[in-house]
């Protein structure tokens, strides 16, 4: 009786394992996107196309002084996102001149918005200054122009 028991029990377990084994595996969770890119809005909300890996411009202001042109990313994942690109900067002096700057970036602090989860600080990072900090952070601004 005792071995029936034992053999039963065994058996149980071992149909509890294999039904654990074959589950489904929870879904994964979005990755966070960015939004407002490359400008912004005027007058309007900046929670628009959404973007996981976005290339090209990110304007910083809306008048053109400074900008960076995303090129590659290096990781993409939940808590941030890091890349490379180039940072266009107008120089402010007596004359217009605009400096060209290879930069790497980082995307970082997620929030939600509507249950989409999204990147809200920029971090950029110049291989040499333009006359600034060689660090700049940018928050994600959810109105009006620029929205970095």
């Amino acid at each position: 009786m005792k071995l029936l028991f034992v053999a039963l029990l065994l058996s149980a377990a071992s149909l509890l394992g294999a039904g654990a084994a074959t589950a489904a595996p929870a879904p994964a969770r979005a990755l966070p996107v960015v939004y407002g890119l490359p400008a912004g809005s005027i007058g309007g909300s900046n929670f628009f196309h959404p973007q996981v890996r976005p290339h090209g411009p990110v304007f910083f202001e809306c008048d053109g002084f400074s900008w960076l042109v995303i090129r590659s990313y290096r990781n993409w994942g939940a808590a941030s996102a890091t890349g490379a690109g180039i940072f266009h900067d107008r120089v402010r002096s007596s004359r217009v001149r605009w400096v060209r700057v290879q930069a790497t970036f980082r995307f970082y602090n997620v929030k939600n918005h509507h249950g989409h989860r999204y990147f809200s600080t920029l971090r950029v990072h110049l291989a040499h200054s333009t006359g600034g900090g060689l660090t700049q952070v940018y928050q994600f601004m959810p109105k009006y122009c620029p929205a970095w």
